[in-house]
């Protein structure tokens, strides 16, 4: 939204749109239009968009107006889980963790929170990125865990949550020793 006219009475503004993530910008979203305002809804999350507006006297008398120029940062998403799938069982003791990335990832850091049944808050794994495979869980555990993506000036988004199982230990023959006699 913006306000426009034309001192002139009865004479009528038009505006230009233009909207990228260009600076300036240089995508024209609406051509001469009437109104002083514009809507888009294709943002991608967590990045910089640049907008200007160009106003035209169309009476054939005024000249082409000025161009006003303004920023926007869009908030981060929240990221999606994808790997291991949810309840899968048989996973590794240090499983590979994937998730979405929160659109751009300029300034954008992610946390690990999981827990082995006592339920959130949990354990904490700070600032990781997908893929993610250095934590070591015990053998035949459920764990459920989740990522939190934060950005500064921003409130955090958390994903939802899964569960996996890992899997059950090797068992390792102690008694007898190899080749004794009973």
């Amino acid at each position: 939204i913006w306000t426009g006219g034309d001192p002139d009475a009865g004479d009528t503004v038009t505006y230009n749109v233009y909207l990228d993530t260009n600076n300036p910008p240089s995508s024209n979203v609406s051509d001469n239009q009437v109104g002083t305002s514009y809507q888009s809804s294709t943002f991608a999350y967590n990045t910089t968009y640049y907008w200007r507006v160009r106003d035209t006297d169309i009476d054939g008398v005024g000249t082409n107006g000025t161009w006003f120029n303004f920023s926007f940062t869009t908030e981060i998403a929240t990221p999606a889980l994808t790997a291991p799938a949810n309840a899968a069982t048989g996973q590794s003791i240090t499983p590979t963790l994937t998730w979405t990335l929160a659109g751009g990832t300029v300034g954008v850091t992610y946390d690990l929170e999981y827990h082995t049944g006592g339920g959130f808050p949990g354990t904490f794994v700070l600032g990781i990125t997908s893929p993610y495979s250095s934590t070591t869980f015990p053998y035949n555990t459920t764990v459920t865990w989740r990522i939190i993506a934060k950005k500064a000036g921003e409130a955090n988004k958390t994903s939802g949550s899964r569960t996996f199982t890992t899997l059950l230990a090797t068992p390792v023959q102690t008694s007898p020793a190899n080749a004794s006699s009973a």
